[in-house]
């Protein structure tokens, strides 16, 4: 394992003023969050980064309409972010805000590179602004919207955009007003090469197809100037702000270099499959051209929306859903629940409570307790030895460092679920519950110890219910023998099902 390399686990960030929801967290936020406990289990450099981005048209709109100062509006919806994040149990190694000192140094020093060799140029393009409330209006902002769509996203028809169909969403005036003014554009074409690289090394087989379909027909110039804008000024022009997503996407490497102790990074992205075209062609142009880091590695893990028409609302919203529920069930829910895929998904309350009660309670829950029942009736007080092979570790583990590999969470959850299977077949074929054996309760201890392990990424406190080995961090995999001699205490937890 290359201990001089960074793991750098990002989650797309919020941006103001978006209200987060469990879709967010499902699709993004606890598949990076499981991801990165993963890695350190396995002993691997990771840190787990996000940021608010606190700049934009609509954080614009929100601070023309809030009785506060920017700072204080940018500072309300940050900490808003970090508790809700917190309600589910995610722990940014940095979580930032994109209007950051070094972040503003950082993006200036790749436009200057990118600006000396040629790839951002200056010309004539179009802005449009709404001569009644004075918003200007990029494309999605200058069409109304006549239906949303069930995953709760706008269904916008772009084909309809024409001069004569123009509405400002804002404040709906079709009073639009076209006018020609100098923008800076990046050449992403230039770059091909550098996103041809990263298309073809993503692990991900529909993340790369829908990559190499946004390559197919050649990239067009990506506008990065705009005005009358909340964001960071342009060095090279008076009146123009940068658009929020190369800063944003800049900030993913600010991020990584806040601890300064590494300089070789592998970025794992989690996003929803909304932004890919961002993360796999824009990003991969702007870290090897911009920030010159050719060492650098871009993995992307997109996932689907969910049905918001599906699924019960009673497991939408962050406050309420955990209000009712214990957070790792809900954790546990949604890693079971959520495709390793860009289908989009639901979730209702009857499945809920099956999955928690039949299989986290159940399968998961009422194996635990028959190990320390074991363990209880045959007095065990330490952590035996044993020379039996652990077979259901031989097997399933590789199969959960590939589906890791792929940055497959769900697919690591459910191997998981087939060890804990496995686990019980070797206890009822060993009869270590009528007839154990020395060697055979130590080999229970190891079933039970990795078992452990397993789920602290998933569930990191209920887990801990049954950590019955004084001494044992499970946030970092042990081998049996370095297990070996821990003391035991008693345990009587039980996780309670949910009505």
């Amino acid at each position: 394992m290359n201990t001089n390399k960074q793991t750098v686990v990002t989650a797309a960030f919020p941006f103001i003023p978006a209200e987060l929801c469990i879709a967010h967290i499902a699709s993004t936020y606890l598949p990076a969050d499981i991801f990165h406990r993963f890695e350190c289990l396995r002993g691997v450099n990771s840190i787990l980064v996000s940021a608010t981005d606190v700049h934009g048209l609509l954080a614009k709109k929100e601070l023309s309409q809030a009785q506060m100062s920017s700072q204080e509006l940018m500072q309300s919806w940050h900490r808003r972010y970090i508790n809700e994040f917190s309600m589910l149990g995610i722990e940014f190694s940095h979580y930032g805000r994109t209007d950051a000192k070094a972040l503003k140094e950082l993006v200036y020093q790749s436009l200057h590179t990118l600006k000396e060799k040629g790839l951002i140029t200056q010309r004539e393009a179009f802005d449009y602004m709404c001569s009644d409330c004075g918003e200007m209006l990029p494309r999605r902002y200058r069409l109304a919207v006549k239906e949303m769509a069930a995953t709760g996203k706008e269904k916008i028809a772009y084909d309809d955009l024409d001069n004569d169909n123009l509405q400002c969403r804002f404040c709906g005036s079709r009073n639009v007003t076209k006018s020609s003014k100098p923008h800076w554009f990046l050449d992403l074409q230039k770059g091909l090469p550098a996103i041809q690289e990263n298309i073809d090394k993503q692990k991900n087989n529909q993340v790369s197809t829908q990559l190499k379909a946004a390559i197919s027909d050649g990239l067009a110039d990506w506008n990065i100037s705009r005005d009358n804008y909340m964001g960071t000024k342009l060095p090279f022009s008076d009146e123009q702000s940068l658009y929020l997503w190369y800063e944003s996407l800049i900030g993913y490497l600010y991020l990584a270099e806040c601890e300064n102790k590494y300089s070789n990074f592998e970025f794992k992205h989690f996003i929803g499959k909304n932004i890919i075209y961002y993360h796999g062609v824009v990003w991969p142009y702007l870290l090897h051209c911009g920030a010159e880091r050719n060492d650098s590695e871009i993995q992307i893990s997109a996932r689907g929306f969910l049905d918001m028409e599906k699924t019960d609302s009673t497991l939408i919203d962050i406050q309420s859903i955990t209000s009712n529920y214990d957070r790792d069930y809900i954790r546990f829910y949604l890693a079971y629940r959520t495709p390793d895929s860009l289908s989009d998904y639901y979730f209702n309350q009857e499945d809920f409570s099956n999955t928690i009660n039949q299989i986290f309670c159940n399968q998961f829950g009422s194996f635990f307790r028959r190990c320390i029942s074991i363990l209880k009736k045959n007095q065990v007080e330490q952590v035996l030895p044993t020379e039996l092979t652990n077979t259901p570790w031989e097997t399933h583990w590789p199969l959960i460092e590939n589906a890791l590999s792929q940055m497959l969470v769900r697919s690591a959850l459910l191997h998981i679920q087939s060890y804990i299977k496995a686990c019980g077949t070797v206890i009822e074929d060993m009869s270590i519950y009528r007839t154990p054996t020395k060697a055979s309760l130590g080999l229970l201890s190891d079933l039970f110890i990795k078992a452990l392990f397993l789920l602290t990424p998933i569930c990191p406190t209920r887990v801990q219910d049954f950590n019955i080995i004084n001494g044992l961090d499970l946030s970092r995999l042990r081998s049996h023998e370095d297990c070996v001699g821990l003391p035991l205490r008693n345990s009587m937890a039980r996780w309670e099902k949910i009505d």
